[in-house]
């Protein structure tokens, strides 16, 4: 019994020191108060298999493309990389790319209701049958139903209470 609990209590310290570190690399962020994180919020609790989502979009004004709404919010403003931006270029998603654990990172271009490119979307997704195509039609069924809620790219960046 001793040595359980010892190994128990080694692990709730690793675990703890770990959220911590983590804490440390990305400090606690407001999320913005838009409508692009309201649907990135609203689709990690609706896809159950959706680990992590970022949206990238042109703001009004912008000249680059950033992450306008991210779960978790850590990376909210950051500017897209080049492979996002080739990825909005062509039009075509990238190849899901094996995060390890069965999770896959998928980009994919972000539409709004009448089909007209205004970003890209970053999925991390956990899909049943953990293959490369199983995640990237996950991904392109989370993106079908954002675009169903996106009216304009304008509307992404429409405070919300």
């Amino acid at each position: 019994m001793r040595k359980s609990t010892g190994a128990l209590w080694l692990l709730f310290c690793a675990s703890l020191g770990n959220s911590l570190l983590a804490q440390e690399d990305h400090p606690p962020q407001k999320p913005p108060n838009i409508f692009a994180q309201k649907l990135a919020d609203e689709f990690t609790v609706k896809y159950v298999r959706l680990i992590g989502i970022g949206m990238h979009a042109k703001p009004p004004n912008g000249s680059d493309y950033v992450i306008v709404a991210h779960v978790p919010v850590y990376a909210i403003g950051n500017k897209s990389t080049a492979t996002d931006l080739e990825v909005l270029r062509s039009g075509k998603p990238r190849e899901p790319k094996d995060e390890g654990a069965g999770i896959y990172d998928c980009i994919v271009p972000l539409y709004d209701r009448s089909g007209t490119t205004i970003g890209v979307v970053s999925l991390h997704v956990k899909p049943d049958g953990k293959s490369k195509a199983k995640a990237q039609e996950l991904a392109n069924e989370i993106r079908d139903g954002l675009q169903k809620e996106i009216p304009s790219s304008d509307k992404l960046f429409e405070p919300t209470e």
